[in-house]
């Protein structure tokens, strides 16, 4: 191969390495500090781009915590069976009212894809959706790649 054939290939692999690089992105569940109760309502809101939160328990959509204490787990839920499938990420937390639990969604049709970290540790469901991997310690940790093409910011 000639050295003008070797400078094109190498070209071409630096963009297209660049254009893959754009395409995904790294995201973590919002940290404690991000994460708002909405006044007047029962919603929680974050402060990083791209997540809905609500109460999740002990009774869907209602509670009295007032702020977040601590973060429990993330989770990676497979949109489906097949071993490729992307899924979607889920965030809970603990309010500062004794069992109550607030859970973060990624908002739209953000794909997130089988996460890599060595803090997530695979877990198999018995029901729909079974593919599924948790991840512990604090957001910040609990890193993911999703599609940066429906990611805000």
């Amino acid at each position: 191969m000639t050295m003008k054939r070797w400078i094109l290939l190498g070209l071409l692999l630096s963009i297209s390495s660049v254009s893959f690089a754009n395409e995904l992105r790294r995201a973590h569940c919002p940290s404690l500090r991000d994460i708002q109760r909405t006044p007047g309502e029962y919603g929680w809101k974050s402060t990083h781009p791209g997540w809905s939160g609500q109460f999740f328990s002990p009774t869907n959509a209602k509670g009295a915590s007032t702020h977040i204490s601590t973060f429990l787990e993330a989770r990676w839920i497979a949109l489906n069976n097949l071993p490729t499938s992307p899924g979607y990420i889920q965030c809970d937390y603990l309010g500062n009212i004794a069992d109550e639990m607030i859970r973060f969604t990624q908002l739209g049709d953000r794909a997130a894809y089988w996460p890599t970290s060595q803090n997530w540790l695979p877990r198999q469901n018995t029901s729909f959706p079974s593919v599924q991997a948790a991840c512990q310690g604090d957001p910040e940790s609990c890193v993911f790649m999703v599609d940066a093409e429906n990611v805000e910011n």
